[in-house]
This record gives structure tokens, sequence and C-alpha cells, in this order.
């Protein structure tokens, strides 16, 4: 679809209205700003605190707070931080650089001509979603972030005059479309489902040929990662890749690398693909993770079979990891087909 250019115009207009407030110098990165209108309410993550790039992220509904409360959590947990952005689904707005502005929205910046200069001052938008890889949002998106600004700005200057107990509150800003005006309040933080579950095991023959499985000194490193490089599918949609990858950290072999289709469960890629590896090879002495959705899905498996179940949290593995998959993904951005190749 066609950028509407009136629409962007607004856009850049309230979202520079946002940067000279400086949210980020007002709350952390775990406050929500939370914004209600017609009918829909939205959660308003400010970052750009300390060292971190300024940006503003909108949820939406229920599946919205879900996805920042994994989100937030997981990196106060210590959890891979490209796999938990990469597995979310919300409107960005970012405050960055020349060289991070998409090439379509640079196109919309050279017709509006709006006077972006310096580092940090170029404002680009992304719709980012789980599989694919983050696109332009559309008009009515635009829109939809724009009528959230509003909202916003109006929440941020009542953080002059009330600041809520931010371990427990969220500041709620409604709109009235009968009063045409904004209202703002302290709200209680809302129960959400939990994004990253455990999976229970509930076949008695299946747990039982795992336990009569033979015990091995094998510890295995399992990771489901997004790389975030475009790839094309079969409908010229670009995907984000989430890698599904067993580095056996006894021999320091990759055993297993291949990506996860968008269509496809990952929880029950992880289930089946533990389960039978252990029925096949026997089962290791421990189990190493730095990803929520492969460690709640073994908890259950490795509690039966009393396999330790450890987290990279400190990163030893990850690092020794991540280079070498730059190792097998030093390729171009023509090299869509070999990359593909080299995975399957």
């Amino acid at each position: 679809m066609k950028p509407d250019l009136e629409v962007w115009e607004r856009l850049y207009d309230i979202a520079i209205q946002i940067r000279e407030k400086k949210p980020w110098e007002m709350v952390s990165i775990n406050d929500l700003i939370v914004v209600k209108m017609d009918r829909k309410t939205y959660y308003c993550n400010i970052i750009g605190q300390e060292t971190m790039d300024p940006c503003i992220a909108i949820y939406t509904g229920k599946k919205g707070l879900e996805d920042v409360t994994a989100m937030l959590n997981g990196l106060n947990e210590g959890w891979n931080g490209a796999y938990l952005a990469g597995d979310q689904d919300c409107l960005i707005c970012y405050y960055g650089d020349r060289d991070e502005v998409p090439e379509d929205q640079m196109d919309i910046i050279h017709a509006l001509k709006p006077g972006f200069k310096g580092k940090g001052n170029w404002i680009f938008c992304k719709h980012v979603m789980p599989r694919y890889y983050p696109v332009t949002p559309e008009n009515d998106e635009i829109n939809t972030m724009i009528k959230v600004f509003e909202g916003l700005i109006y929440g941020i200057d009542q953080l002059k005059v009330r600041q809520p107990d931010w371990s427990r509150q969220y500041l709620c800003v409604s709109y009235s479309k009968k009063e045409g005006t904004w209202t703002a309040k302290n709200m209680k933080h809302q129960d959400c489902f939990m994004k990253y579950y455990i999976v229970r095991m509930d076949n008695p023959s299946v747990i039982q040929d795992l336990k009569n499985s033979q015990v091995t000194d094998d510890i295995w490193f399992v990771d489901l990662n997004y790389l975030f490089m475009p790839l094309e599918d079969e409908t010229g949609r670009k995907v984000n890749p989430l890698l599904f990858l067993m580095l056996n950290l006894s021999t320091e072999l990759i055993e297993d690398m291949t990506f996860v289709e968008p269509k496809e469960d990952e929880v029950q890629i992880v289930v089946n693909y533990v389960c039978s590896r252990i029925l096949d090879r026997g089962r290791p002495k421990g189990i190493v993770t730095r990803c929520p959705t492969v460690y709640y899905a073994v908890q259950d498996i490795c509690d039966l079979l009393d396999i330790d179940l450890m987290v990279d949290f400190e990163g030893h593995v990850s690092e020794v990891l991540d280079e070498i998959i730059d190792g097998f993904l030093d390729f171009d951005d023509d090299s869509d087909t070999e990359l593909t190749g080299l995975l399957n």
C-alpha cells in the first residue's frame, strides 16, 4: 500500500513533540503507560534510559500485555535478548541514526523534508512480529500510533504532578469521546497469561520409555534464536529466520541446526526433538539453554529424568555459539539460497 504522506507528516510532528519531552528520563524501562481509547487498550513501553537508543513500543490488548510482560521479565531475568526481541508483536517508533532508516521510509522523509539531522534524531517506525522480519507499518497502523501518542503526551505531562508506585501500578490515561478530553489515574498492575509455559508430559508409555533410556555423560546446549536477516518465503513475504540448534558441549559439535518454519510450533519442535533424541541416543546429564521457550518446554522432561536443566545467563556458551553461527552465516545479501541450503 502506498504511504499516506499526510498521515506520516502527522506522525513525525507528534513524535518530535514526544522527543522534546524526553520521557525516557522520567520512567524506567519497566514502567508502562496505558492508553485507553476507542474501546481498546494500548501498553506503551518507553525505552532510552542510560545507553539505550530511544524508542517507544506500543502493544495492543491482552496479547500485547503478555508480550511486553514476557519481554521485560525476560530481560530482567537474563534471557537471550535477541530471541525476546524477535518474539513480540508491537509497533515501534525509533529515534535513531540516518543509516538505520529503512529505504522506503527514507523516500517518505525525502518527500516531506521534516528536517531530521544528526545522531539519534531520525524518526522511523517498524511493525515487529514473531517469525517475520520487521516491516514499515501500514497507514492504518501509523494512524493508531498517532492516536496513542496523543494520549501518551497527556500521560507524560501528568507525570509532573502524579507518580504511580511503578512496582505495582501503571499510569493509565483514557479518552472520553463524549467529552473530548483525556483523564489520568494510577492503575493496578493487571494479571496476564504467562507467554512461556511448562509443557507437562502426560503419556505414561512415553514417560516410561524415556525413563528406560540409557544415561550418558553428554551435556546439550539447546537453543532457539532469531537471526534478524530477511529471507523470503514462498509467498515473497520476508521471514525473520528462527534457528533451532543443538550443540553437544561434550564433543563441542553442532549436531543439529535447522530453520523453524513460520507455520510450525516451536514448542512442539523442541519437545519432539528432545524426546526423540533421548529415545534414540540416550538422555544427557544436563541441558543448557538461553531461551525461555526451550527452558519451559523441557523442564518437566528434565524433572522426570533427573537431567540438570541450566541457563546460560552468563553467556559463556552463547559467546562461543554466536561465533560459530557467524562463521556459518558469513554471506552477502544475495546469498539467500546458499543460506537456506546450508541450514536445511
